[in-house]
């Protein structure tokens, strides 16, 4: 929408809650973990009235809102019973938030911001910086009597700052796309170039020129000036990341860069919580400009079994990635419905207690690997069924000494029926789980391991007659590298 002196405007949408005459400020309250699950649980249940053991356990599981819709003193209350308990949760009071930038302005993400934010019947203006905003001060906040002198007041301040040049924007995340130089076909062929060191430099040329951060972060790594590289980078932190540098620093995210642009992404396995849900953080990161055309990306935490974490990344992310690890740990589960959307993936490894996978296609992928506690029919099917036209190496894991019997039916299942297409390299490791000559027998066996040019295989030898076997039927292979390794 653009208003008559031209200036780019946002509908005014404001939740009518605000606005009654009640006047009452109302808040939601998520939980965001904590070390006493089963405490948490409880507190969930006496929270909500009704609410069954099931349905606590998954809210507290999923980060769920605990409490939505309800008087802030009763959010506040709730917030102190968790803090008690050790556990982490957000309250947000209900509200309207409303910034306003110079799209001009020089120093782009890092220029000085004004805002107007609206709780109850309370308008308040601050001025600060993305990263940077004073603490709420209610007490500084002008009051309204009745809700249409407020909703004109918002209008009034609004007129004011486009009259003044100014866009009007609520997400801090979309406010750095709006002041970050863009150009979608230069990102279009980074994303497609192997390698893309030439496009790169095209673009950060073209960065340079319209005065953007990252213009000069290109130069700088092709000459290799490292320490002034990392000067930079914190000279421009703000423009670069918002208000994420918090998330990066509590979930020591490492960042790896090339010529102006992150090329990897790696989030370590942490016991934090963010602000917000560490899933929303992540995709709150990958948002940012400076990931558009990232290649490599590797996520561990038991969170990412809240949804399926390919929906965390940005549809132009996902254009670029050619390497993607995921690691929910022994006690998470991992849906990544959507990796299919993947097309230039060229390395994928996936770790959980157990995997839901659609059956695969993935025209350019060359390297599998599979980790699960618990392997199953329902995977076997998908890997059967994967279309991996260019795929050279899979790798099983059966991790965390799987319980029960079944998942050696469905391995043993796997190797009769083999990978779909031929594939060079072949690794299984049965972690803590043992090896017996029976499943040797069956591997050398299928027609598929014949024609492989390597085959490897790790675990607990059950006894000695499984090293003899291995030898014995490896000795007949021609043209292919075998190896068995013990693990115990």
């Amino acid at each position: 929408m653009v208003d008559a002196r031209g200036h780019d405007s946002i509908p005014l949408v404001i939740d009518e809650r605000l606005l009654e005459s009640r006047y009452e400020v109302r808040a939601d309250l998520r939980y965001l973990g904590g070390p006493k699950k089963i405490e948490g649980i409880k507190l969930v249940r006496e929270l909500v009235p009704g609410l069954g053991l099931g349905e606590a356990k998954d809210l507290v599981e999923q980060q769920g809102w605990v409490l939505e819709d309800v008087p802030i003193a009763e959010a506040k209350l709730a917030e102190r019973q968790f803090v008690e308990l050790g556990a982490h949760v957000e309250l947000v009071p209900r509200s309207l938030t409303i910034m306003a930038f110079d799209p001009q302005h020089h120093a782009r993400g890092s220029q000085p911001l004004v805002r107007m934010s609206v709780t109850g019947n309370l308008l308040t203006i601050e001025r600060g910086r993305l990263d940077a905003w004073p603490a709420p001060d209610l007490a500084a906040a002008r009051a309204f009597d009745q809700p249409d002198e407020l909703r004109a007041a918002i209008e009034v301040q609004q007129q004011a700052w486009q009259a003044a040049g100014l866009q009007l924007e609520r997400d801090p995340i979309a406010l750095l796309g709006h002041v970050s130089a863009r150009e979608p076909t230069l990102e279009q062929a980074i994303r497609s170039a192997d390698p893309p060191d030439e496009p790169l430099l095209v673009y950060a040329d073209w960065l340079a020129a319209r005065g953007d951060p990252r213009g000069e972060l290109g130069p700088l790594q092709h000459v290799g000036a490292t320490q002034e590289f990392d000067a930079a980078l914190v000279r421009h932190a703000t423009h670069l990341f918002g208000p994420l540098m918090p998330a990066l620093e509590q979930l020591q995210i490492e960042l790896d860069w090339q010529l102006g642009m992150v090329r990897r992404v790696v989030v370590p396995i942490s016991d934090r919580v963010v602000q917000g849900g560490n899933l929303e953080a992540l995709t709150r990161l990958l948002a940012l400009p400076i990931m558009a055309c990232l290649r490599e990306l590797s996520v561990v935490g038991p969170w990412l079994a809240v949804r399926d974490p390919i929906s965390a990344i940005p549809s132009e992310v996902r254009a670029g990635l050619r390497s993607l690890h995921l690691s929910a740990g022994a006690f998470g589960d991992l849906a990544p419905a959507r990796v299919g959307e993947l097309e230039r993936l060229e390395a994928l490894e996936l770790l959980a207690r157990r995997l839901s996978l659609p059956p695969l296609e993935l025209p350019r992928l060359r390297r599998l690997t599979i980790g699960v506690e618990e392997f199953d029919d329902a995977l076997v099917h998908a890997l059967a069924h994967a279309r991996l036209d260019a795929l050279e190496e899979l790798r099983l894991r059966l991790l965390w000494r799987v319980r029960g019997e079944d998942w050696v039916a469905s391995l043993c299942e796997f190797v009769r029926v083999g990978p779909p297409q031929p594939i060079r390299r072949f690794c299984v490791t049965l972690d803590g789980n043992a090896i017996d000559s029976g499943f040797v027998e069956l591997l050398f066996a299928a027609p598929w391991v014949r024609r492989l040019a390597h085959l490897e295989l790790e675990g607990e030898l059950a006894d000695e007659d499984v090293s003899a076997s291995f030898e014995r039927h490896a000795a007949k292979l021609r043209g292919t590298s075998c190896r068995l390794h013990d693990l115990r």
